[in-house]
C-alpha cells in the first residue's frame, strides 16, 4: 500500500480520487454548511430574542419607576390628608371642650337659679339669663317695642285690606319681613 501511494504521488496526470472518499468529503462539506447555517439562524434568533428581552426589561424598568413615583405621590398626599384631618380633629376637640365648659356653666346657673325659684311644670326650670349691661338691655327692650309697634301697624294695614307688598312699601320694610309677620299672625290665630 505504501508503494501505491508513492506511485500515485509520482504520477499526477493519472490521479483519480476514489469515489467513497469523494462522497465522504462531499457529505462532510454539506453537513458543515448546514450546521453553520443553523448556527447563523440561531444567532439571529438569539439576537432577536435578546433585543426582545432588553425591550421588555426597559418596559419593566419604566413601569417600576412610574410605580415608585406614584407611591411617593400617594405617600405625600396621605401625609397632607392626615395633617388636615389632625388639624380638623384638634379644632373639633377644642370646640367640644368649649361647649362642655359652657354646658357646665349653664348647669351651674340652672342649679343656682333652681335653688331660688320653684321649678316650672314637668320638672323644667326656667332660666332667665341676662348678658351684657343694662344699657344694652334697655336698647333691646326699646327695639322690641318698635317691633311690636310695627306688628300692630302691619296688622292694622292688613285688616284695612292692603297687600303685603303695599304694606312693605308704606312702612319701608322688606316684603319678606311683612309676610313673615302676617304668617305668624295667622298661625297664632289658628292656635287660639
Amino acid at each position: 500500500m505504501a508503494t501505491e501511494l508513492v506511485l500515485i504521488a509520482a504520477q499526477p496526470d493519472n490521479f483519480e480520487v476514489p469515489w467513497p472518499i469523494f462522497l465522504l468529503v462531499l457529505v462532510a462539506t454539506i453537513f458543515l454548511l448546514i450546521a453553520t447555517r443553523k448556527k447563523t439562524r440561531n444567532v439571529s434568533k438569539t439576537r432577536q430574542h435578546t433585543r426582545q428581552l432588553v425591550d421588555e426589561y426597559k418596559r419593566h424598568h419604566r413601569l417600576d419607576d412610574d410605580l415608585r413615583e406614584v407611591m411617593i405621590e400617594l405617600e405625600n398626599l396621605a401625609r397632607q390628608v392626615n395633617g388636615q384631618i389632625e388639624t380638623k380633629y384638634m379644632k373639633l376637640e377644642s370646640v367640644i371642650r368649649d361647649a362642655d365648659q359652657r354646658i357646665a356653666r349653664l348647669e351651674r346657673l340652672l342649679e343656682e337659679k333652681s335653688d331660688g325659684d320653684a321649678p316650672v311644670s314637668d320638672g323644667a326650670v326656667r332660666l332667665d339669663v341676662v348678658i351684657g349691661d343694662e344699657q344694652e338691655n334697655s336698647d333691646l327692650s326699646a327695639e322690641n317695642e318698635e317691633v311690636q309697634i310695627n306688628k300692630t301697624v302691619v296688622y292694622e294695614l292688613a285688616d284695612a285690606g292692603l297687600q303685603a307688598q303695599e304694606i312693605a312699601v308704606q312702612l319701608n320694610h322688606p316684603i319678606g319681613e311683612i309676610e313673615l309677620i302676617l304668617a305668624l299672625r295667622g298661625q297664632q290665630a289658628n292656635q287660639s
